[in-house]
Parts: C-alpha cells; structure tokens; sequence
C-alpha cells in the first residue's frame, strides 16, 4: 500500500470516543514553522566557512634596506566568514616564505649537515656586532618548501556599534602549511612558532591606529609579522635544523628530502586542527593558490 504524504490544513477537527462512552471535540491548529532543507542546515554540526574566491591584491616586500636583494613575500589576502558572526573575518594570506628579519646564518661543522652544500644554519641576531663565523646574507634568511603552500591566518573584527574610524580589533596570528599532494594542513615546527602554528609577536602586536579598513589592517598586520626581529625562542632542535633551515654562503635554503617533510606527530611538520583553517583548506581559494 502507497503512503501519500498529506500536506496538513490551517484548522482541522475532530472527534473522539472516549473510553467513557463520550464523545470529545479535539482541534487541531497548524502553523507552519520552517523550511525542512532549512531546518536540516540548521542542524548541521559545523558551519561552512565561506571564502571569496578573488583574491584582494596588495604587495607585501622586504623592507630590510641593509639587504642587497628584497624578496616579495605576499601579493594579496583572501577573506571569508561564518553566517552566524559575519562582523568577524577570517583572513588568510598566501606567502611564498616566512621571513626571519634582521637574522643572519652561522656555518658549522659539514657533518653536521644532511647536505655539504648548504652548512649554514639559521642565525638570529642578538647584538651589534656579528659573531664568529657568522654572515650576513644578501637577502633576509628565509623558509619554504616545495611540498607545501603556505598562509598566515589572523581574524579581525570591527564593532557593530562603534562610531570610531578605528573599530577593528585582532587575534593572534597563526602560520600554517597545505601538502600540495594530499591537502592536508600542517604546522611548522620553525622558529618563534609554538606548536598550534600561532606566530610569538612582540608587545606591540594588534595596535590598528589609522587602519580605517580591512585592508589596510590586514596590510598593517602582515607587515609587522614580516618586520618583527627574529629570535631564537622555540628554535627546533638540530635533528629537524640540520635538514629543513640549512643555507648555502648566499643566503639560499636547501630542500629537505620529501620523506623527511611528511605530516607526523612528531615531526617538522605535524597536524594542524584549527577548525577555520581546516574550513579553509576545503575551499576553491585555497586549492587555486599556487604559492
């Protein structure tokens, strides 16, 4: 037998035989209430993070004039948001590397490298004058990889009911990684990154004065992370530094095997599980950038 999925009227009665031998009037008032595809997006345990797929352009460069060669590190931001708080957005940035300013590199021992060619190890600064056997490199020492695409992360927010020209607030920065092959996000275990892939900044980060838009906030952001000196706080050890931040004479970083540049738990790059990153790597903005 066929069921038929009666749609209900507005007001409907009947009546009933009551195990008394009376007969009841029962009433029965229907309002509609909601959408059932609306309901069931209601119900869904995670939000979707919606990204604009064009990217916002702007040119973020080295600004270390006492460096013969300034590398651009950034050429524009994408921007996303959850419909439940659409005042916060979600910013992440591609990079083509993460920096280390004012940082030189220090040449050691050639066995103690994976690669004799590149016996230079990172090097932050941590005076005036250059100690033994270090050097200043024409560029900024730098990482990359050709495994992974990298983004910084931040939100900003601006008040709902704020009638100031600077109405933005900003949350801690996050560094994080994307394997090209299998999409997966991954934190860096580099230098001045804690293990979340949030990014130690200095006292002064998150001071927005003058930024009277978005982009000029994230502008101001990505220039401070990009500027703020390097120094040797959560260095990794030298098992991982020996094979992933390894410089020759010029400045230039040596490529880590790709076995040794796999997503571990205790490795130089491990899960990342940052629900908006996450989000994040599940969108066409992300899968488009070619970094």
């Amino acid at each position: 037998m066929a069921y038929t999925h009666k749609k209900p009227t507005d007001f409907e009665r009947e009546y009933i035989l009551g195990p008394d031998g009376v007969f009841y009037s029962r009433e029965v008032i229907t309002t509609p209430i909601v959408n059932q595809q609306m309901l069931v997006d209601r119900c869904k345990f995670k939000e979707e993070l919606i990204v604009q797929d064009n990217l916002n352009r702007f040119e973020i460069k080295d600004t270390d004039t006492s460096r013969s060669v300034q590398m651009t590190y950034a050429n524009g931001y994408y921007e996303g948001f959850y419909k439940h708080n659409q005042l916060a957005k979600h910013i992440f940035v591609p990079i083509t590397s993460f920096p280390f300013p004012k940082a030189n590199i220090l040449h050691v021992q050639e066995e103690a490298t994976a690669n004799p060619s590149y016996n230079y190890k990172l090097h932050p600064r941590t005076g005036g004058q250059l100690d033994e056997g270090v050097i200043q490199t024409p560029m900024t020492p730098y990482y990359s990889s050709p495994y992974y695409k990298m983004f910084l992360f931040f939100s900003v927010t601006q008040s709902s009911n704020s009638i100031s020209s600077n109405s933005f607030s900003v949350s801690a920065p996050f560094l994080f990684a994307v394997n090209k092959e299998t999409k997966e996000p991954a934190v860096i275990n580099l230098p001045n990154i804690f293990e979340t892939g949030k990014i130690c900044t200095g006292d002064d980060y998150g001071s927005l004065a003058g930024a009277k838009h978005i982009r000029a906030v994230v502008e101001k952001v990505t220039k401070e992370l990009f500027t703020s000196p390097a120094n040797t706080d959560l260095f990794p050890p030298s098992s991982q530094y020996s094979k992933h931040l390894m410089y020759n004479e010029m400045g230039v970083l040596g490529n880590a095997e790709k076995e040794d540049s796999r997503i571990k738990d205790s490795g130089f790059f491990t899960p990342c599980s940052r629900s908006q990153i996450v989000d994040f790597c599940s969108t066409d903005a992300c899968n488009s950038t070619t970094n």
